[in-house]
C-alpha cells in the first residue's frame, strides 16, 4: 500500500533544477584553477628574470628574456607569446648595488581569454613583475 500522493519523476525534477547550478559550479571551479596556475606561473618567471638581471653589469637583455621564457608558465601555448620589460632600460640597470631591476612580464590577454559560460566578454590580464636589488658589479 501506497501513502501520500504519487512521486514518480519527482527525483528528476530536482535533479534538472539542480544540474545548472552543478555544472556552473563545476566549470567555475576548473577556469579558477587555470587562471591561478596562469597567474602563479607569470610571477615565477618574473621572479626568475629580475634574479637573472640583478646579477650584475655583464648580464645582457637576452639572457634575461632566455630565463623568463625557460621558466614553465602552465597553459601558455608558446614562450615567445610572453612579453619581457625591463626596468631601468638596459644596459645600464646594474651601476651600483643601490638599484632595484624591475622585470614584467605579460601575455596578450585576447589570445589567452578564457570561454567563461554567460560572461563571454570578460578576459584576464596576465602580468606580474618581479624585483631585486643589484648585487655587486663584476669587474
Amino acid at each position: 500500500m501506497r501513502r501520500g500522493g504519487r512521486e514518480d519523476g519527482a527525483s528528476a525534477v530536482e535533479f534538472a533544477l539542480v544540474l545548472p547550478i552543478l555544472v556552473l559550479l563545476v566549470f567555475g571551479i576548473i577556469t579558477f584553477g587555470i587562471v591561478f596556475a596562469r597567474t602563479q606561473g607569470m610571477e615565477a618567471a618574473a621572479r626568475e628574470g629580475a634574479r637573472t638581471a640583478s646579477l650584475g653589469r655583464d648580464v645582457d637583455v637576452g639572457r634575461v628574456e632566455a630565463a623568463v621564457r625557460n621558466t614553465a608558465v602552465p597553459f601558455i601555448n608558446t614562450q615567445e607569446d610572453i612579453q619581457v620589460a625591463i626596468t631601468p632600460s638596459p644596459p645600464d640597470w646594474c651601476e651600483d648595488t643601490d638599484t632595484l631591476v624591475t622585470v614584467t612580464v605579460s601575455v596578450d590577454p585576447d589570445e589567452y581569454a578564457l570561454p567563461i559560460p554567460l560572461f563571454r566578454d570578460i578576459t584576464t590580464s596576465y602580468e606580474a613583475s618581479g624585483t631585486f636589488r643589484c648585487e655587486a658589479p663584476h669587474e
